[in-house]
């Protein structure tokens, strides 16, 4: 459980939260394993500064020139 936090751990059951360790454990592993065998290009996410999420995700739109109607397939946008 080391690195793991979660938000609310009064109503956290112990068999919920060892499946979300489990499944980020898979996920980290799946992850070394891809970039162990395959060349991926570098990401273009800039790191933000800000605490604030909406600021934040205004300076992201900017950067992606997303302007500020709503992303209809974030999946395609991502790709």
């Amino acid at each position: 459980m080391e690195g793991s936090s979660f938000r609310a751990l009064s109503t956290l059951t112990a068999k919920l939260r060892d499946q979300a360790i489990g499944a980020g454990t898979l996920g980290i592993s799946l992850s070394d394993w891809i970039d162990e065998r395959f060349y991926l290009p570098d990401s273009d996410i800039p790191r933000l500064q800000h605490t604030d999420a909406e600021a934040a995700a205004m300076e992201m739109r900017g950067v992606w020139g997303l302007g500020e109607q709503p992303i209809k397939n974030i999946i395609h946008l991502l790709e």
